[in-house]
């Protein structure tokens, strides 16, 4: 925040107009209320040219450097982590995550201004204000005082890294082939020339298009976004007449008159950073689950399937209760009702819970690197998992090949136990009779017939009380 108390934000969308009204503590923009007459605003306002063009290559997908693209403030980007803020246009860039780490990724921004537009003492001095009452109802902390214009774009190229290929040559490539782009739209799309294997690179790019112009169609493919990209200085207008709010300052009501609102402080940076943090993870559980629930294992076992999303879907309901509980917090510190360190206090509890994102994040790392370790070996050909199966309560044991149940689960034949048997004879005559009989009295416990043409398991038995429980494996 300056010496003067004015605050500079991105607009993100948000539809700013000069002499609106905002409240810093909710981050919101209060449309309808303004301190002057329609006609008196329209007066006297300053407007200068400020062209400018830019662009400039992303080669990670981190929060941090989506909101340094935009030029978001920290205070604000805590009010779009918790959901305060509702973005539009190119800002649904921050909304655009990776859905997978086999992924790679290499986003091309495109950025412009036109004009810039501020209030003057005409609005500013004593005595020009009209609406004083605004001041009392104590809803609004700021004015909009200035906005510069302009428009801006993301093109997002994404491309599918097989585990057989480097994930670093991929992004090397990917990169070299996207800084082509601003050339190529200014050489004409004659100089894209390309032998079969540069074709066949590009053609495995896909395109997506976050901007704040009005196309015909989005671009899904490297060709589609160099033609957009080429026309995009033309679809801002020949007097940059569709140019939209992109960077707004905002004076404090307090400073117009000492009874209104007032914005009594700002999140501390370091905390925010850490609530970054803990929605990071989560959200790179939701990727590792994704990735898991496509692995070819996953799609042989339905059954790890569905453990697999619901560690997912609780991943994502955490997220929600932290993202509430953020939505709670936040506007009280920063409106005085609530000291910092309660924050402080929530994000020591988030991340020393057992569902912090990190911790459920290294469980789950902790398997993949197993799996990748024994991945060579061709001795290891089966799964042993607890499954809970709906249509038994007691413990069942399941043979799969390949995914496939081949067997149904293994009975246990409950037989009773004589007092006075310490030893079990087993008998087989010549038909095929496994007979068990207590060996002292020879009296019969249990008769299995088999046809000897197949391997003949073993059983066990198990005392449970006065219960033996004899297991008649079947293959």
């Amino acid at each position: 925040m300056s010496n003067s108390e004015t605050i500079e934000l991105a607009c993100l969308g948000r539809p700013f107009q000069l002499g609106m009204l905002y409240d810093c503590r909710r981050d919101l923009l209060i449309p309808g209320i303004t301190l002057w007459d329609a006609e008196m605003l329209q007066k006297n306002i300053n407007v200068r040219p400020q062209p400018n063009t830019d662009f400039k290559i992303i080669a990670t997908d981190s929060s941090e450097d989506k909101a340094s693209a935009l030029n978001v403030s920290a205070s604000l980007e805590a009010s779009f982590l918790c959901g305060l803020v509702s973005v539009k246009g190119s800002a649904e860039y921050l909304n655009n995550k990776k859905s997978s780490k086999h992924h790679s990724r290499v986003t091309l921004q495109y950025y412009t201004t036109s004009r810039f537009e501020q209030l003057t003492m005409e609005h500013l001095g004593a005595g020009n204000l009209k609406h004083c009452n605004v001041f009392q109802e104590g809803s609004a902390t700021h004015v909009v005082t200035a906005l510069l214009y302009g428009a801006q774009a993301f093109f997002i190229f994404d491309r599918e890294v097989s585990s057989n290929e480097s994930h670093q040559k991929i992004q090397g490539d990917l990169q070299a082939s996207i800084k082509k782009i601003p050339l190529i739209s200014v050489e004409g799309q004659a100089s894209l020339k390309m032998n079969e294997m540069e074709q066949e690179k590009i053609d495995k790019f896909s395109c997506t298009f976050h901007g704040d112009f009005a196309l015909e169609n989005n671009p899904v493919s490297y060709v589609d976004a160099i033609k957009v990209y080429s026309e995009l200085p033309k679809m801002l207008g020949e007097h940059g007449e569709n140019a939209v709010p992109m960077t707004v300052w905002l004076y404090p009501l307090k400073k117009l008159d000492s009874a209104a609102a007032q914005l009594v402080r700002e999140i501390s940076v370091s905390l925010i950073r850490r609530a970054q943090r803990i929605m990071n993870e989560l959200h790179n559980c939701d990727i590792q689950c994704k990735d898991l629930m496509r692995d070819n294992i996953a799609i042989q076992f339905p059954e790890i399937t569905a453990k697999i999303s619901n560690c997912k879907d609780f991943c994502s309901e955490y997220k929600i209760v932290f993202q509430k509980h953020l939505c709670r917090v936040l506007p009280s510190i920063m409106g005085g009702g609530k000291e910092g360190q309660e924050l402080a206090a929530a994000l020591n509890d988030k991340e020393s819970s057992p569902s912090h994102g990190a911790l459920v994040r290294e469980t789950i790392q902790a398997f993949l690197d197993f799996k990748e370790a024994n991945k060579g070996r061709t001795n290891i050909e089966f799964c042993i998992a607890s499954i809970p199966d709906e249509l038994s309560t007691a413990s069942s044991i399941h043979v799969y090949e390949r995914g496939r149940l081949i067997n149904q689960p293994i009975s246990l034949t409950e037989l009773p136990v004589f007092p006075s048997s310490c030893r079990i004879g087993v008998y087989l005559d010549h038909r095929g009779i496994l007979s068990f009989c207590v060996s002292d009295t020879m009296t019969l416990i249990h008769r299995v017939q088999t046809t000897f043409t197949q391997p003949l398991y073993p059983g066990f038995g198990v005392y449970f009380g006065s219960t033996l429980k004899i297991c008649h494996l079947t293959i």
